[in-house]
This record gives C-alpha cells, sequence and structure tokens, in this order.
C-alpha cells in the first residue's frame, strides 16, 4: 500500500527578518559582549497537511498514512540573544569564560488550505495530545485541568464525572468513577467530563536557555566544562498510565498493578499488603472505603490526557567536561614530532532536574507528526567517557 499521499503543488517557504544588534568590547577585548534581537515571520511554512480522518492520515504515524506536506502557516518568532565572551585571568594561569543566553517566543498567525483549525499533535495512537490555535505559541498540550480526587460516596455522587452514570446510583472500581480515581475540572458548566473541557495544559518550549563553558589553562595543562541549562517548558509522557473508558484509574497509574502503588507510593508494609481485597473494601453503608491519593502522591503519579501527563522540562547538565594535557615540544622533537595532546573526556555527566515520571531524562523527548516535547519510551543521551589523541607530525 502507498505510504504517503503526494503533493504536487508544494513550494518554497519565505521569511521576513529583522535584526538589531550591539557590540561592544572594553579592556582590550578581555571583555566582549553581543546582543541581538530578531523578529522573523516565515511564511507558506511547509508542515503535514491536516486532511479530513475518512483519508486516513489523522493518528499516530506507525497505523495512520502519511499526510503530504504543504504550505498552510504564518508563523512568527521574535526573539533575544545575548552573548558574554570573557577572559578574566591572563598570564601563566589563563581563565576563558564564555555565556550565551537565548530567549524566543512563538505564534501561530494564520493557516491556509487546511481542514482543521489549528495544528494538532497526535501523541502514541489517534489521541490528540497538542492544540496550535491561530495566535497562540506552537504545540502546546491540550488536555484537562485536575482537580483533586474522588474522596467518598458523596462526592462521587455530586461531582462532574466523564458520563452521567450510574442509573442506578451503584458505583464501583470496575466501570465507573472510583474513590481515589482523579477528579477533573468541569470547565464548561454541563456536569459531564467530555473533550469539551479539555484546554490549553503548558507549553513544551522553554522560556529561555543558556550555555556557559570555561577554559582554564597552566603551563601544559587545560581543563574545560561546559554547563547547559534549559529554564521551562514541559513534557508530555505517552509511556505514563493508560487511559479507561470511565477515566483514570488508580490502579492503572503508570499501567502498573495494585502493589506499586501501595507499596511505592502509599508506603504500606507488607504485612498491610496481604490484608486482601484492599480495592474493594466498603463501609457498612456502601461507601468505598479504600485509600484515596493525598497531594503528594497523585503530583508524582501522572495520569495520560490532563495535567497529570505533564512534567517540568527543567535542567541543569554538564554537558561536557575535558582535561587535557599538552608534551613539551623538547620531549616530542626528539622523536620526530611537533606536537602531541592526551585528553580525558566527559560528555552527559550528570544532569539536574525536577523528578519525572519513572526516572525520564527531561531530553527524553522527541517530535511526533506535529507535536513536540512528546516522551514516548525515549532514551536520554547517553554519558560518554572517552580519550582524545592529538598527533601532529
Amino acid at each position: 500500500r502507498p505510504s504517503q499521499i503526494p503533493n504536487t503543488a508544494i513550494q518554497w517557504e519565505s521569511q521576513e527578518q529583522w535584526n538589531v544588534g550591539l557590540d561592544l568590547g572594553f579592556f582590550n577585548d578581555r571583555i566582549n559582549l553581543t546582543v541581538d534581537w530578531y523578529k522573523k515571520v516565515s511564511n507558506d511554512m511547509l508542515m503535514k497537511l491536516q486532511l479530513p480522518s475518512y483519508m486516513g492520515t489523522s493518528g499516530n504515524g506507525s497505523s495512520a498514512l502519511a499526510a503530504p506536506y504543504g504550505n498552510y502557516g504564518s508563523i512568527e518568532n521574535t526573539g533575544l540573544e545575548i552573548s558574554l565572551n570573557t577572559h578574566p585571568l591572563t598570564g601563566n594561569f589563563q581563565w576563558d569564560s564564555d555565556f550565551q543566553i537565548s530567549f524566543n517566543k512563538n505564534k501561530l498567525k494564520s493557516l491556509q488550505n487546511t481542514a482543521s483549525a489549528a495544528i494538532v499533535g497526535y501523541g502514541q495512537w489517534n489521541d490528540v495530545v497538542s492544540m496550535t490555535n491561530v495566535g497562540e505559541s506552537l504545540f502546546s498540550f491540550y488536555g484537562y485541568v485536575t482537580d483533586g480526587v474522588y474522596k467518598d460516596l458523596a462526592d462521587l455522587q455530586t461531582s462532574a464525572k466523564p458520563a452521567k452514570y450510574p442509573a442506578d446510583g451503584v458505583f464501583n472500581r470496575t466501570n465507573t468513577v472510583w474513590v481515589g480515581d482523579i477528579k477533573y475540572k468541569d470547565l464548561n458548566g454541563d456536569g459531564v467530563i467530555n473533550d469539551l473541557d479539555k484546554t490549553n495544559i503548558g507549553s513544551p518550549l522553554p522560556k529561555f536557555t543558556f550555555g556557559w563553558t570555561n577554559t582554564f589553562r597552566y603551563k601544559n595543562f587545560d581543563f574545560s566544562f561546559l554547563i547547559d541549562v534549559k529554564k521551562g517548558g514541559i513534557i508530555y509522557s505517552a509511556s505514563t498510565g493508560k487511559m479507561l473508558t470511565n477515566g483514570m484509574t488508580s490502579e492503572t497509574l503508570f499501567g502498573r498493578d495494585d502493589y506499586y502503588i501501595r507499596k511505592e507510593i502509599w508506603g504500606e508494609s507488607d504485612s498491610e499488603l496481604s490484608g486482601g481485597a484492599w480495592f474493594d473494601a466498603v463501609y457498612s453503608d456502601g461507601t468505598p472505603a479504600n485509600k484515596f491519593m493525598s497531594p503528594q502522591s497523585y503530583a508524582y503519579c501522572k495520569p495520560n490526557y490532563a495535567e497529570f501527563t505533564i512534567y517540568d522540562a527543567s535542567y541543569v547538565k554538564l554537558r561536557e567536561l575535558t582535561l587535557g594535557y599538552t608534551f613539551p615540544n623538547q620531549w616530542m622533537s626528539k622523536i620526530k614530532i611537533q606536537r602531541l595532546r592526551l585528553a580525558f573526556v566527559g560528555r552527559n555527566l550528570w544532569t539536574i532536574h525536577k523528578k519525572t515520571p519513572q526516572g525520564f531524562d527531561p531530553e527524553a523527548s522527541q517530535t511526533s507528526g506535529n507535536g513536540q516535547g512528546i516522551e514516548n519510551g525515549s532514551l536520554p543521551p547517553n554519558a560518554v567517557y572517552g580519550f582524545d589523541i592529538k598527533l601532529t607530525f
């Protein structure tokens, strides 16, 4: 079968860009500052066309016919880039420092020739996880806003639910919402939780990024490191949990069983764990009596398609570290070698970030169709340890 629909009318993008720059140097160029502000508008953007669902192009690429690329978007990017290059120490002991920081904001200005009123991004299958509307930032995540958990029978009866059930007033953990299940906000006030209650729940794009490189030299030794920082932006975890027809149930968080939830999250002892049908316990009046998640618990467990699915993608990384030694020329000249340098090199050595589901690295994300910042079992960057030899004859 064909894998993609062709588009013979495709054409080049066009861009208009304004830049204002400033370059300053002080103390015989021991301090250099560069500031650049830009505004770039891209017209006739090359993006995958979003065709009606009957074309078979909706959803994840593994199961859908690939839509053709077309020219149908206008996007504006505005940003500020600052670079600071300094030489704090000179002489026998030298220190060079380079710092760069970037800020960027983008906006979808218009859409043309598309069946959709927005740019839609998909998660693992046909689930819509991002929605970019005209006038908004690109790739904003789209889902439910959480509102705590169902705490007792009265809460189940009076709060909005994924559907107006059960007709007989009997709740059970298999087919209806249950005590401990996550509750979502009824944004349109109709008493039912459905797609009309989904909204923008955050952007994968960072507020700013910066890198800081420092190089030190003393005689024949040199040492350098690069710190890489990303602030802001969120990651959508497509591999966390399962979506049931009646909403999220606590027993399916992370796709784990009751044992994991009870022992690792609620900290129950082995004796408590052997206490029988824990989830089916009820009070004498028929009220479900199983434990419900505390704010700390459900802040850690993040089910799909809602705020719990997303987590902060900010990080601080030791991106690269190098320790080198250059052998003296008088030694090398005796064996007909002009220059020899040996160095230990490490990359992606450590990362500081907030706790994420299943311990994923904040960089363990990917682009999926028209989505960005989606974690679907992606592997983080490998830590690398190695040696460099630079030999000149």
